[in-house]
C-alpha cells in the first residue's frame, strides 16, 4: 500500500505541474507546447490526474495529498470552460454593437470540445509565381460550391522562417463549406529571403488570383487577408500598405503590430528568441535598420486601415498581447471597423485544436466578421 500510494502521489504531481500551465506562463518552449494541450483540450485530459482518485487514497496522509493535488488538477484543466463562455457573450455584445447583426449561434459549447475535428479538404495546388532564383510559389486552392465567391486569403505563420501554407486546413475547409474561396500562400521565407520579399509575394498572390477570377469562381472584389502570428503581422502589413480596394478586411490571430516595441520587449528567450526571429526577418537590429522596423510595422500605416479584426490571447508568451491592444486602441481613435477578441485564458497558437474553447470561439468569430464585412 505504501508504494502504491507514492506512486499515486508522484502522479497526482505530476498531473498538477502540466495543470499549472493552465494559469502560469510557460517557462520553456516545450512547456508552451504543452500548455496549448492544458488550455485547450483540457476535458480530454480529465482522466489523468482522475487515475490518483482510484479505491485507497483515504487510508493514508500521502493518499489524501495525492487526491488534494488530483482535485486541484482537474479544476485547473476545468478552469478556461468559464473564461471562454463569458468571453463568448462578451463576443456576441461586442459584434451587436459594431455590426448591429442579431445573434447568430453560439460561440461555444464546452460539449463540443470533445468532438472530433471535421474532415479537412483536399485543396487543389498551383504555382502562382516563381522566385528568382526558380522557387516555385504555390498556393493551396479551396474553390467554392457557388460561382463569384467572396475570397479569403490565408497567410501561415512560422517565425516569417519556417511553416507552410498548410498551416491552417482545418479552418480553410470550414471556411469553404461556409460558401468562400480560400487561397492559402506560400511565399519566401526569412534569412534567405528578408523583409520586403514576403510582402512582395503576397501582392504576386493577389494580383494571380485576380487575374483569373473568373476561372476560380471567385468575386474578385470582395477579398479578406486572414493570417496567423507572422502571417497575421503580413496579413496586416498587406492590408494596410497595398492600396488595393479589393481589401474589404484583415483578420490577424496573435500577429506583431510594432516590430520595435518587440525587439525592446522580448520575451523568455527560452520561449522564442524574439530578437533572433526579428534580426532574421529585417536583416538586421533596430540600431543598423530602424527605418526597417518602422516600414515593417502595421501600427504605422493606419492611415489606409481596413476593417479589421484582431485575435489574441491575453498570455502569449510568443507575442505579447500588448500588440493588439495598442493596434485596436489606435484603430478606436482613428474610428475603424474593428473587433478586438481578446481570449483571457489562450496562448500562442491557441486555435491549433479547431474544436477547443478557442477554436470554437474563434472560428465563430471569423465567420461572423466575413459575413459582415464581405457583404
Amino acid at each position: 500500500m505504501r508504494v502504491l500510494n507514492g506512486v499515486r502521489l508522484c502522479w497526482a504531481v505530476l498531473c498538477f505541474a502540466v495543470a499549472l500551465l493552465a494559469i502560469l506562463p510557460a517557462p520553456t518552449n516545450f512547456a508552451w507546447m504543452v500548455s496549448i494541450l492544458v488550455t485547450e483540450m483540457g476535458l480530454w485530459l480529465l482522466p489523468l490526474p482522475i487515475l490518483a482518485l482510484l479505491p485507497g487514497w483515504k487510508k493514508t496522509g500521502t493518499g489524501r495529498v495525492a487526491a488534494g493535488l488530483a482535485v486541484s488538477a482537474v479544476l485547473l484543466f476545468l478552469s478556461p470552460l468559464p473564461r471562454a463562455w463569458r468571453t463568448a457573450l462578451a463576443a456576441e455584445s461586442q459584434f451587436a454593437g459594431v455590426f448591429q447583426l442579431p445573434p447568430q449561434g453560439h460561440p461555444f459549447r464546452a460539449r463540443n470540445e470533445l468532438k472530433r475535428s471535421g474532415a479537412t479538404i483536399e485543396p487543389g495546388t498551383v504555382e502562382y509565381s516563381r522566385s528568382s532564383d526558380g522557387q516555385p510559389l504555390l498556393l493551396d486552392f479551396y474553390r467554392a460550391a457557388k460561382p463569384n465567391a467572396p475570397l479569403v486569403v490565408v497567410i501561415h505563420g512560422g517565425s516569417w522562417s519556417g511553416g507552410d501554407r498548410m498551416q491552417s486546413s482545418p479552418l480553410n475547409s470550414i471556411l469553404m463549406r461556409s460558401g468562400y474561396a480560400v487561397a492559402s500562400i506560400d511565399y519566401r521565407l526569412a534569412p534567405a529571403n528578408p523583409y520586403p520579399a514576403p510582402e512582395h509575394d503576397i501582392a504576386i498572390a493577389l494580383a494571380y488570383l485576380k487575374s483569373h477570377a473568373d476561372s476560380l469562381g471567385i468575386d474578385r472584389s470582395k477579398i479578406a487577408l486572414l493570417g496567423r502570428s507572422a502571417g497575421g503581422h503580413l496579413a496586416l502589413l498587406a492590408a494596410y500598405t497595398l492600396n488595393d480596394p479589393a481589401i474589404r478586411a484583415v483578420i490577424s490571430f496573435y500577429g506583431p503590430t510594432d516590430l520595435r516595441w518587440a525587439w525592446e520587449h522580448p520575451g523568455n528567450k527560452l520561449v522564442i528568441d524574439g530578437r533572433g526571429t526579428l534580426k532574421r526577418f529585417i536583416g538586421g537590429t533596430p540600431q543598423e535598420r530602424g527605418p526597417t522596423y518602422d516600414e515593417a510595422s502595421p501600427i504605422h500605416h493606419l492611415q489606409s486601415a481596413v476593417p479589421t479584426m484582431l485575435i489574441h490571447g491575453a498570455r502569449d508568451e510568443l507575442v505579447s498581447v500588448h500588440h493588439s491592444e495598442v493596434l485596436a486602441q489606435q484603430l478606436q481613435n482613428d474610428h475603424v471597423t474593428h473587433i478586438f477578441l481578446e481570449l483571457p485564458w489562450a496562448t500562442h497558437g491557441c486555435d491549433y485544436f479547431i474544436n477547443g474553447p478557442c477554436g470554437q470561439v474563434s472560428t465563430w468569430a471569423v465567420e461572423r466578421f466575413l459575413a459582415a464585412v464581405l457583404r
